[in-house]
């Protein structure tokens, strides 16, 4: 998809002028929010008990910390759609 910091949404963002090192900060800090919600997902698992519930409250994080992207510059979308990714993993 778009939302996952690869040569699409990295194309449009250089095309919007976003220098280029904030890209790479942005892929850095997509690496580490991808690392944390690795350990997350299981231990909302275990506190609900449930995989489809812990599924359901990610999901939920996913598109809460995702929504603040229909207001925000491209800078802030690199950023948020990063920290978004805890959601997803």
């Amino acid at each position: 998809t778009v939302l996952d910091n690869g040569a699409l949404m990295t194309s449009f963002l250089q095309w919007s002028g976003i220098p280029v090192y904030y890209l790479g900060i942005g892929r850095g800090f997509g690496a580490l929010c991808g690392l944390v919600g690795t350990f997350a997902f299981p231990t909302i698992q275990e506190a609900t008990k449930s995989v489809y519930t812990a599924g359901l409250i990610s999901l939920i994080l996913f598109l809460v910390i995702l929504f603040p992207t229909l207001w925000s510059s491209p800078v802030c979308l690199v950023f948020i759609v990063s920290f978004s990714r805890i959601g997803l993993w």
